[in-house]
Order: C-alpha cells, then structure tokens, then sequence
C-alpha cells in the first residue's frame, strides 16, 4: 500500500514539474528570452503520452 502512494506521489511530483517548466517556458517565449535548443527526440515516449 505504501509503495503504490509513493509512486503516485513520485508521478504527481513529475507531472507538477513539467507544468512549472511549462509556465517558465511561456514566461520566458513571452518576455522574449526564449531559446530554442536541438536536441534528441525519442519518438516512442511521445506516443506514451497520448
């Protein structure tokens, strides 16, 4: 039981992080310190989150 609260609290706490990020980003494109970096795609996690 406690094990499956950790790991919802572990996957809340990444879904919270990427939204921040998600709000920094937007602050940043917005304030026009936005950078756009390259770098490597990994297709197959893309398609996990739909």
């Amino acid at each position: 039981m406690r094990r499956q609260f950790l790991m919802v609290i572990e996957e809340e706490t990444d879904r919270l992080a990427a939204l921040v990020n998600d709000f920094l980003d937007l602050s940043r494109l917005e304030s026009g310190r936005f950078e756009l970096k390259k770098r490597p795609l990994d297709l197959s996690r893309v398609g996990e989150s739909f």
